[in-house]
């Protein structure tokens, strides 16, 4: 009987993660935040007081484990760890709340007795997990506005999920080495992440996109396609098309000059033809005095 109640005690203990296959979870806060003042797990209904910026809570049942971060009775961030064994420890270092989702995300984790932890949907390892440069390919998970970084899973889950900075100097290729444009980059697209870690993160010098298009194409031809389609079966460059509507421009004054041109002449032909047939009245009038006077002389 004693026996009997000895298994059953430590199963019990072991069913409610009191036992030496519990999980615990440690974690920092990063600094300039605000504190909370406790720290809940939801399915073992026990808390830590937050002390020195940090908490602890040993004896968790098997993942997933949900922490509650709680200031004066309200939850001001959540922690949702899954995928960690029994008799594992999870320290999550430099806890930042985000204000939009209210999950709380740490810069670091520092991992015994797993290989990788699940934290609010993001895989994430210890810091030795990645090679001193990184060059693998995965799926864009989510992505920020301006596109400067991104969180990426690597096909190769031996990698954590990869948070890529993204700076000016980044080259962003296409799978033929051209340029692209990182903005056609969208949630689900794949991408090839080349850079070196530096606190979690990943300082990309290279992405490959490929199913992107070259973006001297994208920028340049858009305007040129635009203009060949309008001007489809022109057969040739469509620098000929404004020569030849700027002609008719040039020439329309011409003709006009050349008609107010001869129009002085028309007119002056008829008054020299005029004022000839005049003096040859005169002459014929002239002529005709001049006999009469001669037959009267």
């Amino acid at each position: 009987m004693r026996i009997f109640l000895a298994l059953s005690a430590a199963s019990i203990l072991a069913a409610c993660g009191g036992g030496s296959e519990g999980i615990a979870v440690q974690g920092d806060f990063a600094p300039g935040g605000t504190l909370p003042g406790r720290v809940f797990a939801v399915e073992a209904r026990v808390d830590a007081e937050v002390r020195d910026d940090g908490f602890e809570i040993d004896g968790l049942a098997t993942s997933p484990i949900s922490l509650r971060l709680v200031q004066s009775g309200d939850t001001v961030g959540r922690i949702d760890i899954a995928d960690l064994p029994p008799g594992s420890r999870a320290v999550l270092h430099e806890l930042r709340t985000d204000r939009r989702s209210g999950r709380s995300f740490p810069s670091t984790v520092e991992l015994t007795g797993a290989q990788s932890v699940t934290v609010n949907g993001i895989r994430m390892m210890n810091e030795d997990a990645l090679p001193g440069t990184v060059d693998a390919g995965g799926v864009v998970l989510a992505a920020s506005r301006d596109r400067g970084a991104l969180l990426v899973r690597p096909a190769d889950e031996r990698l954590p999920d990869l948070r890529v900075v993204v700076t000016p100097v980044t080259a962003v290729l296409t799978s033929d080495s051209l340029a692209a444009d990182i903005a056609t980059l969208s949630i689900g697209d794949s991408v090839r992440v080349h850079g070196n870690p530096e606190r979690g993160f990943i300082v990309a010098d290279r992405l490959t996109l490929p199913l992107a298009s070259a973006a001297p194409t994208v920028s340049s031809t858009g305007g040129e396609d635009e203009v060949s389609s309008t001007a489809s079966g022109s057969g040739g460059s469509t620098s000929s098309e404004p020569v030849r509507s700027s002609e008719p421009a040039a020439s329309t004054p011409a003709p006009a000059v050349v008609r107010r041109a001869p129009a002085p002449a028309v007119r002056a032909a008829p008054q020299e033809r005029g004022r000839g047939r005049g003096k040859d009245r005169e002459r014929e009038r002239g002529g005709g005095n001049g006999k009469g006077k001669k037959g009267k002389g």
